[in-house]
């Protein structure tokens, strides 16, 4: 298990979700809120965001 994983909150820019993603090489990212886990947003989720900005990543 990874000691300090990054993640996202339901909040997060899609754009930078991206950009964290493109950085560490992850195809997934945790959301978290209050320090719980939420969902889990990946990089399909935002490529279809990228050509439907009306659907939120998930």
């Amino acid at each position: 298990m990874t000691a300090d994983p990054k993640v996202v909150s339901e909040s997060t820019d899609p754009v930078e979700a991206v950009q964290i993603m493109l950085d560490g090489g992850f195809r997934h990212l945790p959301v978290v809120e209050n320090e719980r886990a939420v969902g889990i947003v990946s990089i399909r989720d935002l490529a279809e965001w990228s050509i439907r900005p009306e659907k939120t990543p998930t």
